[in-house]
């Protein structure tokens, strides 16, 4: 064997060592977004579309999404289970006042995501909120948006929550749970349904909408304009150890945002249905994506005045008692914001 072909040798086998060492410290350095998150289109949708286009992956970050519904990803972040998760705004105004260190750093859905469906064997006798008294109604446990916002609707409708109608409270955002028990006549209301239950329980023709979020004389009347009410939170200890990380986030979100507005609602709806999280026929599913693809924001630069339209909404309806600042919720050194 000459000795440049030995020469030849260890220098293949040296090349092949730096691949090896490069590869195995590439993968070292990649960090995971662990995402907590209920299914709900309105709230996830730039979060899958980055997952699934690669926003994440181009910034060398793993990405792994936990099932959970608001309230218990709210204890999944102060508990560290997981770094980043998804919240309405209502939840997060609870973890301020409980001081647990949750903020914002993206904010991008501006319209309420939360209805009201009722049983179609009372459609002669219920038709608002104030007609539920005495009824049996189910919604999510005590602490989440879904809670939150049925509060809120009630105290606006004069109706207490906890007094005025018999409810039940579930921790499964299964809509199967939801469904069944509206069909079964286990309850004779749904309060704070989000998409795709809302549209999915009507379209199965036992129950009917006595509030509409989707509609615009009901977001008016509500809250008076566009409001902030969904977007990307984390705790000030991953923003304080790792701010790198959170602006990779931030971007990635944003880069979702983008292909949201620029895409076609046939792409959409293919790239939803790809993530396995969204299950229904890619008709039905294009149409809901039709009907809310306007409600988000270009990016998720969280806005100081749809914030407080938002605070001022809950304050009259009874369920905000003060004023929760915005520098409180959101944490602006690394998110900045808009007026």
């Amino acid at each position: 064997m000459s000795k440049y072909f030995v020469s030849a040798i260890k220098w293949v086998l040296t090349i092949f060592s730096i691949i090896i060492v490069l590869n195995v410290s590439a993968r070292a350095q990649e960090k995971t977004v662990i995402f907590g998150s209920t299914v709900s289109l309105e709230g996830l949708l730039p979060v899958l579309v980055a997952w699934e286009k690669g926003y994440f992956k181009k910034r060398n970050l793993g990405f792994k999404f936990v099932l959970l519904g608001g309230a218990k990803t709210r204890d999944a972040l102060a508990s560290g289970d997981v770094n980043f998760g998804m919240l309405h705004v209502a939840p997060v105004w609870i973890s301020v006042q409980k001081k647990l260190p949750i903020r914002f750093i993206s904010m991008y859905y501006t319209k309420g995501i939360f209805g009201v469906l009722v049983s179609n064997k009372l459609k002669s006798r219920v038709k608002a909120i104030d007609d539920l008294k005495g009824l049996k109604g189910l919604s999510f446990v005590p602490g989440s948006a879904s809670y939150a916002v049925s509060a809120f609707y009630m105290n606006r409708s004069g109706l207490n929550i906890q007094n005025d109608v018999q409810m039940t409270f579930v921790s499964s955002a299964d809509p199967r749970v939801w469904l069944n028990s509206i069909e079964t006549g286990k309850v004779d209301f749904l309060s704070g349904v989000w998409e795709p239950t809302f549209s999915t329980a009507i379209r199965r023709g036992k129950v009917y909408p006595i509030l509409d979020p989707s509609e615009p004389k009901v977001q008016m009347q509500t809250f008076g304009g566009d409001i902030s009410t969904l977007g990307v939170v984390t705790t000030l200890k991953v923003i304080k150890n790792d701010p790198k990380l959170v602006k990779d986030v931030i971007a990635a979100v944003d880069e979702g945002l983008a292909f949201i507005h620029r895409s076609s609602i046939d792409e959409l709806a293919k790239l939803c249905l790809d993530t396995k999280l969204v299950s229904m026929q890619k008709e039905i599913l294009a149409s809901l994506l039709s009907k809310i693809r306007g409600n988000f924001e270009k990016t998720g630069l969280p806005s100081v005045s749809k914030y407080n339209r938002a605070v001022d909404a809950y304050r009259r309806g009874g369920f905000l008692k003060k004023n929760i600042p915005f520098d409180d919720v959101v944490a602006t050194a690394i998110s900045g914001k808009s007026q």
